[in-house]
């Protein structure tokens, strides 16, 4: 399958018989440990854009992300961070699946409900 990103790179998917999916760009085979690196380290640009300086700051943040309040990169930022525990507690789930999870519970309102039995517990 060939593609494009969205700042116009071209790439192709390979699948060879082990059933890992290589990318193919730049005339550079990647493997499916680089690419994870690769989007780990974009994630983790991302983070030190978007969330604040300070504790304070990215303590505030979070609990707009949480309300969903926090824009769309803020939020993106903790589901992806959120998905890659996901992924480590549970490795036999796909990447895509662990984002849809992490995903979901953000939306439905599931994670902040769990944020404050964390807190309430905590005062205890």
């Amino acid at each position: 399958m060939r593609g494009e990103t969205a700042t116009g790179v071209e790439y192709r998917l390979e699948r060879p018989d082990n059933g890992d999916v290589w990318v193919e760009s730049r005339r550079k085979r990647y493997s499916p440990p680089e690419v994870s690196a690769m989007v780990l380290q974009k994630l983790k640009q991302a983070a030190e854009d978007y969330l604040g300086e300070t504790v304070a700051d990215a303590a505030k943040i979070f609990k707009s992300v949480l309300e969903m309040t926090a824009t769309d990169a803020q939020k993106n930022v903790v589901i992806a961070n959120t998905a890659l525990g996901i992924r480590c507690v549970y490795p036999e789930k796909s990447l895509a699946d662990c984002v849809a999870e992490a995903s979901e519970s953000l939306k439905s309102g599931k994670a902040l409900a769990a944020f404050k039995k964390l807190m309430e517990l905590n005062r205890k």
